[in-house]
């Protein structure tokens, strides 16, 4: 017999702190969903800001839209994303595993149709300078495991200790602390300290982490928590800020926009794969508790994976430095 919480539906949506907490106040036939029209006035600020501050660069190449690459890129993402986000809730029928192989190959075609377009969506040179891979993979999976790190921590913190989704919100603010300062001023630091930090990074993002649910999954002490929740947001800045700016600076300036793109699907298909697989450990469980033990240990061990991506990035720019 496993431990499973009021939730038949998706997890994601249906215990999202934002959709319930007592700050938004959203008529119910409405729902949760118009509170991502923030995004319509910030979008608005920031193209006047834009075509005040950014400079205004030419190129005298044509750019011209990938069509069939659009169209798979699509249709992959769509079949991939569709069976984790909701293929638990239908007990991972068949039709979930023939989508999930449809966009893995899909997605396959897609890299493969790429490298023979006279003019890709995705420039496959941006991905061939030594160091952009491991790079690009130890970020994806630090932002994997914060994804799922949130999501299991959040279920526990209202399914078990009886938080309200404002409290559960709350108690994640000295994680956004600790990842705000360290994103605001990693520039800041001694040349030896920032190549360091993509290393450290994760290593310290994991020792929050599993010292985090190993103290406090069945009580949660604020004073002890708070520090330990500050270390995981820091490592998890120190392991996504500094080194997707080293990628960047490994490409050539045209290729910027390639890294840009592969640093937005990256994470966002790590984060559904993240939730799909490492929630699935934690309702497999037979109690909340055991569940998020077995994440964050799963946590760990992907992180640790990440850090050895970061060094080899790491060394890299030790050898150009030299």
């Amino acid at each position: 017999m496993t431990w499973r919480p009021a939730l038949s539906r998706s997890a994601l949506l249906r215990h999202d702190p934002v959709r319930e907490a007592d700050l938004l106040i959203v008529p119910e036939r409405i729902g949760w969903r118009p509170v991502f029209l923030i995004n319509l006035p910030a979008g608005v600020v920031l193209l006047v800001l834009g075509r005040r501050v950014l400079e205004n660069s030419r190129t005298e190449e044509r750019v011209r839209l990938d069509p069939a690459g659009v169209a798979v890129l699509t249709v992959a993402m769509t079949a991939f994303t569709v069976p984790l986000i909701f293929g638990r809730d239908h007990g991972w029928p068949a039709w979930a595993w023939i989508s999930l192989a449809c966009g893995a190959a899909l997605l396959v075609g897609f890299v493969r149709h790429e490298s023979r377009a006279r003019h890709p969506l995705l420039d496959l040179a941006a991905v061939r300078p030594e160091g952009v891979k491991p790079g690009l993979v130890a970020c994806w999976i630090i932002m994997g495991c914060y994804t799922a790190f949130l999501f299991t921590l959040t279920l526990h913190l209202q399914s078990t200790l009886r938080f309200s989704p404002l409290q559960a919100g709350l108690a994640f603010v000295p994680y956004a602390v600790g990842f705000g300062t360290l994103s605001l001023t990693w520039n800041r630091y001694p040349r030896r300290l920032q190549n360091a930090l993509p290393v450290m990074g994760p290593i310290m993002f994991a020792t929050g982490a599993v010292l985090l649910v190993l103290l406090h999954r069945d009580q949660w002490h604020p004073y002890g928590s708070v520090p330990l929740l500050l270390l995981a947001g820091a490592g998890h800045a120190a392991g996504y800020s500094p080194l997707i700016a080293r990628i960047t600076s490994l490409v050539q300036p045209r290729l910027a926009s390639a890294i840009s793109a592969l640093n937005s699907t990256g994470p966002t298909l790590a984060g559904v794969t993240a939730v799909a697989g490492l929630g699935s450990v934690y309702f497999a469980a037979p109690t909340s508790a055991e569940g998020l033990l077995r994440v964050v240990f799963a946590v760990a061990a992907l992180l640790a994976i990440g850090t050895a991506c970061a060094t080899r990035v790491a060394l890299l720019f030790n050898r150009l430095q030299e």
